[in-house]
C-alpha cells in the first residue's frame, strides 16, 4: 500500500521549480513533490512495470506510456514517460 503523499505546503513553490529547473537535480526534486500530489502518481504506478522487467530482463515503454494515458486520462508524450522512469 501507498503511503499518503505529503508536502501540500510546498507544492507551488515546487510546480514553478519544474518550470525554471537549471539542473537535473533541480528537476527531479521538484517531480518528487508535484507528481505524487498533483497527478497521485508513485513508485507504486511503476512496480508491476518494474517487477515484470525483473523478471523478463525488458522494460518495454510503450506499455508504460499507455498506463500513464489512461491514469491521467489523457495523452502524453513518450518524454514524459522517460522522464518519469
Amino acid at each position: 500500500m501507498a503511503r499518503v503523499a505529503s508536502g501540500k505546503e510546498v507544492l507551488e513553490q515546487a510546480k514553478t521549480l519544474l518550470v525554471n529547473a537549471r539542473t537535473i537535480e533541480e528537476l527531479k526534486q521538484a517531480q518528487a513533490v508535484v507528481l505524487p500530489l498533483e497527478l497521485g502518481l508513485s513508485m507504486d504506478f511503476l512496480a508491476p512495470f518494474i517487477e515484470k522487467a525483473a523478471a523478463g530482463g525488458i522494460l518495454i515503454v510503450s506499455e508504460i506510456k499507455q498506463a500513464l494515458d489512461a491514469r491521467l486520462n489523457r495523452k502524453t508524450s513518450l518524454a514524459a514517460t522517460y522522464n518519469l522512469l
